[in-house]
C-alpha cells in the first residue's frame, strides 16, 4: 500500500469516526460529559445530559482517554469499543 493510499484511508476513517461520534452525540439516549485535565484539576470540556450520566470520558495532557462507562449501557459500551478498536487500526498501520 502507498503512503498516499493509505494517508486517504486513514483520513476516511477518522471521518466516519467523526460522524459515528456525532451521530451518537446527538441521540437522545446519549449522556455523558467531556472533561479536560488542567494543572491538578478536570474541567468540563463537553457535558450532555439527558435521562442520566453514562459515560464519563477524561482527556489528559498526554490525549489519553479514561472512559468511564455506566455498566448497562450497553450502547454506549458498544460505541466505545468500536472507536477504540478503530483508534488501534489507525495506530498500527
Amino acid at each position: 500500500m502507498n503512503e498516499n493510499h493509505r494517508e486517504k484511508l486513514q483520513t476516511s476513517l477518522k471521518k466516519k469516526l467523526r460522524e459515528d461520534f456525532i451521530k451518537y452525540f446527538m441521540s437522545e439516549k446519549s449522556a455523558f460529559t467531556i472533561y479536560v485535565y488542567k494543572g491538578n484539576d478536570y474541567e468540563p470540556l463537553i457535558i450532555k445530559h439527558f435521562k442520566m450520566l453514562n459515560g464519563k470520558i477524561f482527556i489528559r495532557d498526554n490525549q489519553e482517554l479514561l472512559i468511564a462507562v455506566h455498566k448497562e449501557d450497553n450502547q454506549l459500551q458498544d460505541f466505545i469499543k468500536t472507536l477504540n478498536n478503530k483508534v488501534s487500526e489507525l495506530a498500527w498501520n
